[in-house]
């Protein structure tokens, strides 16, 4: 390696270097707030960690897949109910 000079990235390889900086750090912050959004909905239901899956749904479906006691108007339904 001795002797030999650093070349300057073209545009193209620039371009495609930043981008693969940007979505990198762009899934890990994807995955640190979803593991704070889970943290959270576990605490706050006092539920243990399958269930709060299915209150949080997931990144690709939302809450379209998930159980019905775990769709927001049902949750709210039933704490009214409780409250009662």
């Amino acid at each position: 390696m001795e002797g030999e000079t650093w070349k300057k990235l073209r545009q193209p390889e620039r371009r495609d270097l930043a981008e693969g900086i940007f979505f990198e750090i762009a899934a890990k912050f994807e995955a640190f707030t979803r593991f704070c959004f889970h943290y959270c909905a576990t605490r706050r239901f006092k539920v243990n960690k399958p269930r709060a899956e299915f209150i949080i749904g997931n990144i690709d479906g939302g809450i379209k897949r998930t159980f019905a006691w775990a769709e927001p108007s049902t949750l709210a339904a039933r704490g009214l109910r409780l409250l009662a």
